[in-house]
């Protein structure tokens, strides 16, 4: 099975092509607010160096946040693209799935903690097949919230919101799990299944208020 998975939730805009589960290639930029323009040459560009052609995918996949709320609208709308263009399946996967899905593999629970700002965090924990145990919420950076959402110690924690706690255990460092990452976007697809419609998670809200302004006087009475 040939997979294009694209994340595009934080700064890190990545793409990967996936075939079972061999790498064939995976590109990535870290520019703010470039996804829009950079994701689909980056596409092209590995398509053109593994020789790929367009329309020999399986399946597409996408990373669905939570993270940047624009970042999350372009990359569901060039998967969705890609996808209808090529009638192959969209699948989306929740992006701190995907960086559990870096963690080692000999690692038991897998609690993935990703800074949200404002002294909060993304929080989900995994088990070890990539199975849910604690869905995506938001909760304080603080250590009592952490622990309070993980319970027992065998917990391996990743993701860049543990340089907010670094009283935390047991906390795994690598290049691709500070941030989600393409590659772990399709190796969380393979095993899904098709048919769920994509949405953004988005988990917190815009933080848009609306004014409250005075009756159109011009309105209907």
């Amino acid at each position: 099975m040939r997979i294009l998975a694209i994340e595009t939730s934080s700064l890190r805009g990545s793409i990967a092509l996936v075939e079972g589960a061999t790498l064939a290639r995976t590109l990535e930029h870290q520019r703010e607010n470039a996804h829009g323009e950079t994701i689909l040459p980056l596409i092209e560009r590995a398509f053109g160096e593994v020789g790929w052609e367009r329309g020999g995918i399986d399946r597409v996949a996408v990373g669905i946040g939570p993270g940047s709320f624009t970042g999350l609208r372009v990359g569901i709308a060039i998967a969705q693209g890609l996808s209808e263009g090529w009638g192959v399946p969209l699948i989306g996967v929740p992006s701190l799935q995907a960086m559990a899905v870096a963690a080692p593999a000999e690692a038991a629970r897998r609690c993935v903690l990703l800074d949200a700002r404002k002294a909060e965090l993304f929080a989900a924990v995994y088990a070890p097949d990539g199975s849910e145990l604690a869905s995506v919420r938001l909760i304080p950076a603080t250590l009592a919230a952490v622990t309070a959402l993980t319970g027992a110690d065998d917990v391996l924690y990743v993701g860049n919101g543990t340089a907010l706690l670094p009283e935390l255990p047991n906390v795994f460092r690598g290049p691709d799990t500070d941030l989600p990452h393409a590659r772990y976007v399709a190796a969380a697809a393979l095993s899904a299944q098709p048919g769920a419609l994509v949405r953004p998670l988005y988990v917190r809200d815009a933080g848009a208020v609306r004014p409250a302004l005075p009756d159109n006087p011009l309105g209907r009475r």
